[in-house]
């Protein structure tokens, strides 16, 4: 596209009641007219494969097409992406594949609002408009532009584009009047076919068949449609509006940086005033309780407490007090005085919160070990602790910084949790929690086996129940139990979801279906098979 054509689409939109509104007039190119002709297609998928598709390969599928659009969009833009932000997308792309090995709520739940976030951000790091240019402190105030601030600010702007044009192009204009003359004809169209229905019964039978279907597809995608018009605006405001750097609040660093300053207002006495207290209360907590929370790492119960008491009491709340330490040392970090009263007292203050909180994660990842080698393990369990683990990360990250302030702590924290995350959801924890259930059982470690809670986990627990059904050492109860579950699930056999609906396919699905058609004859059956391994 030459200059000559973006001057005049752009005299185009000044001509738009959007521009006479008060809107800026931005430097629309030739690929900004492109994606707004693309992005619905790609807003329309994002409810077909996402938002319906049962959370199966179809949001892996979305991804890979919504990644490879956005770099050639990218490229077509003239916008290089460093290399270190390719890091962002890789991310995303492995989250999305993990919902293609199996149907796991629990860290899912948590995965695909994360992976939405992510992606404005990726877009704000390709485009280099991030407020240092890096992750780091600035995280917040990026995370304010990149999904907010812009993608809302240029919320309309999908409109301004696609009319400059289809208004400044030849080709844009040929388009227009195309559709236009087929919403004209589309009564004649309608009268044709009503009379040639009634002319031939033949060419009726089909028109009705062809009616009914095309109505029922129309009625079926309309609502569909509707739902993808502001994911559609939304993610054409984020794109055009940080590759056009407007709208952007917080992209001058001074600006930012002058905010960080007026945010620096504690004096360090205040903040040792209101902190001390806190450490006073830990210090007796700890001296009162010790014998009995010691207890936690010697495996020794005190008396007349059994080990679901003794592990659940006070183990939610201890994590709790370690997340309050946590925001008191961000608070200290963000609001104490830079002075060297301020200074001293933020790095002894943090590390003794973390000295504390790190005590405390310790003696509730403890209690909660005791916990599971008494009652075993449920997805509660293993992402409490999984949880723990991170929050001990942070905190020691945190005393870190305190020696070498070169230590970026929001990158190292994003960077871990995003790590944890992807080995949580790659990590075949649902198969995890039902094998060591299983097992301890059968070692004798466990009083009682919840095969509900197997059920519950979904498919990938499948070779699991099957294990318990053919293992004649297993109470015949339980035994019976497994086969009742497995027979559910078999009778379901080509009218599953994911055998009915390709977008809802995972990995697990289809073993679990390959697995019960290979032993439907011991599910139905009575006598054992040969055993199975995972």
């Amino acid at each position: 596209m030459s200059g000559n054509d973006e001057l005049n689409i752009a005299s185009v939109v000044n001509r738009l009641p959007i521009a006479a509104a008060g809107k800026p007039p931005l430097g629309i190119k030739e690929a900004d007219w492109w994606l707004a002709l693309i992005l619905p297609v790609i807003g329309f998928l994002f409810i077909e494969l996402v938002v319906e598709s049962g959370w199966g390969i179809g949001v892996a599928i979305f991804a890979l097409i919504f990644a490879a659009g956005l770099l050639v969009w990218f490229r077509y833009r003239g916008i290089k992406p460093p290399r270190g932000t390719y890091g962002y997308l890789a991310w995303i792309l492995l989250a999305a594949a993990s919902f293609s090995l199996e149907r796991n709520s629990g860290p899912q739940t948590l995965l695909l609002p994360l992976m939405i976030m992510a992606v404005p951000y990726f877009v704000a790091a390709a485009c280099g408009v991030r407020t240092e240019g890096r992750l780091g402190g600035y995280l917040p105030l990026d995370a304010w532009d990149s999904l907010l601030a812009v993608p809302l600010g240029h919320f309309t702007s999908f409109f301004a584009v696609f009319g400059a044009g289809v208004k400044g192009k030849r080709g844009g204009r040929g388009v227009a009047f195309a559709l236009l003359g087929v919403f004209l004809t589309l009564p004649a169209f309608l009268l044709v076919s009503a009379m040639l229905s009634d002319a031939d019964a033949a060419f009726e039978l089909i028109w009705l068949r062809l009616g009914q279907r095309i109505t029922a597809e129309l009625a079926e995608n309309a609502f569909k449609v509707l739902l993808s018009i502001p994911a559609t605006l939304y993610l054409f405001g984020l794109l055009y509006g940080t590759a056009a750097r407007e709208g952007l609040a917080w992209r001058e660093p001074e600006r930012a940086a002058a905010l960080a300053g007026r945010c620096r207002w504690l004096p360090g006495a205040m903040v040792a005033g209101g902190i001390t207290p806190l450490l006073l209360v830990y210090i007796v907590f700890f001296c009162s309780q010790m014998a009995y929370f010691l207890n936690a790492f010697r495996g020794l119960l005190p008396a007349g407490i059994g080990y679901a008491e003794y592990a659940r009491r006070g183990f939610f709340e201890l994590c709790a007090v370690s997340g309050i330490n946590l925001a008191f040392i961000g608070l200290m970090a963000f609001f104490t005085r830079r002075d060297a009263a301020g200074r001293g007292v933020e790095k002894i203050y943090t590390v003794a919160l973390s000295l504390f909180s790190v005590g405390l994660i310790m003696i509730s990842l403890r209690k909660m070990l005791l916990y599971i080698d008494y009652y075993g393990l449920t997805p509660r369990r293993l992402s409490t602790s999984w949880f723990m683990l991170f929050l001990l990360l942070v905190f020691v990250l945190a005393v870190v910084r305190l020696f070498r302030p070169s230590l970026n702590v929001v990158k190292g924290a994003v960077a871990a949790g995003g790590i944890m995350l992807l080995l949580f959801c790659y990590g075949n924890t649902n198969g995890w929690i039902a094998d060591y259930n299983v097992a301890a059982y059968r070692e004798g470690r466990l009083e009682q086996l919840d095969l509900s809670l197997l059920h519950s986990l979904g498919d990938i627990t499948t070779s699991s129940l099957l294990t318990v059904m053919l293992d004649e050492g297993i109470d015949s109860g339980l035994r019976d139990e497994a086969r009742h579950i497995l027979r559910q699930r078999a009778n379901t056999l080509g009218r599953r979801p994911e055998e009915t609906d390709w977008r809802r396919w995972t990995l697990a699905g289809g073993r679990s279906a390959r697995l019960l058609r290979d032993y439907q004859e011991a599910i139905y059956d009575d006598y054992s098979v040969p055993s199975i391994s995972r």
